[in-house]
């Protein structure tokens, strides 16, 4: 059975690619769900669950740096709350990996809660100081962009990720 993961206005934080990155967090798990039920070929699934990881610490990072060059006091906290998240991810993966496709519907309902519960616990606590800036987040979120556009982003390239991916799509 699919994880019910849809979203809903209260999961807004009113930043406008912050809340896009979550509604196609819980989208692609959503995907996930209904294709492990379905019993959809190992290479779609492996690219969704690789999609998942990758554009959660996309998301995660864009979050990470707009808080921290806002200012944002609980910044250190909400960071070690992702962290802990991308260690799942990890682990995740590697089990995809090992069980060569094989994912029981029952593993995708600690991201689906993970993924509401930190929205509607850090992420509003979030919400009153990114609404009093702006105009100061679209300028940072833009400046950001920019930066990834041209490759200048944080996100450096691994060799290891990228072999583990494709070993995982190969897969039959």
């Amino acid at each position: 059975m699919p994880i019910p993961t849809e979203w809903t206005e209260a999961l807004c934080v009113g930043v406008d690619a912050l809340d896009d990155d979550m509604r196609i967090l819980l989208g692609v798990l959503n995907q996930l769900g209904q294709a492990v039920v379905e019993e959809t070929a190992a290479d779609v699934v492996a690219s969704l669950v690789i999609f998942f990881c990758n554009h959660a610490r996309t998301h995660f990072r864009r979050e990470e740096n707009l808080l921290e060059h806002l200012g944002y006091s609980g910044q250190e906290s909400h960071r070690a709350r992702h962290q802990e998240f991308v260690r799942w991810i990890e682990t995740f993966r590697h089990l995809y990996g090992v069980t060569h496709g094989k994912m029981p519907s029952q593993m995708l309902a600690f991201p689906a809660g993970w993924l509401i519960e930190h929205t509607l616990g850090e992420g509003k606590k979030c919400q009153p100081f990114l609404a009093g800036r702006k105009a100061k987040v679209e300028n940072v979120l833009e400046a950001m962009d920019a930066f990834a556009l041209y490759g200048f982003d944080d996100q450096t390239n691994d060799p290891l990720r990228e072999a583990e991916e494709a070993a995982l799509i190969s897969k039959d």
